[in-house]
């Protein structure tokens, strides 16, 4: 509920559809993986400058313990930043090999 409300458009359905079919484009060497995460960072940050601000405000706070992740979302978020690992470099590879 809570990525759903303030990130309501990074959570849909056919938002992450998308970003799966430009991964495999990424993958076949059709785009390049750095459009991909250029165009997707800028269009998260003009659109939701507020969470972000709101993020930083709350950096600010006395409760602000460093960031930590709950030890609930450590496996998770691992494993996402893992696979977007995975999928840069497959799509290095499938780059290198056609140049």
């Amino acid at each position: 509920a809570f990525l759903e409300k303030l990130f309501s458009k990074y959570v849909d359905y056919n938002f992450t559809a998308e970003l799966e079919n430009q991964l495999d484009e990424i993958t076949s060497g059709n785009i390049k993986w750095v459009e991909v995460l250029n165009n997707f960072w800028k269009d998260f940050f003009k659109e939701d400058i507020f969470v972000v601000k709101g993020m930083q405000t709350g950096r600010n706070g006395k409760f602000f313990d460093g960031g930590k992740f709950s030890p609930i979302m450590d496996g998770p978020t691992h494993l996402f930043h893992e696979w977007i690992a995975t999928q840069i470099n497959i799509g290095r590879k499938g780059q290198a090999n056609r140049e």
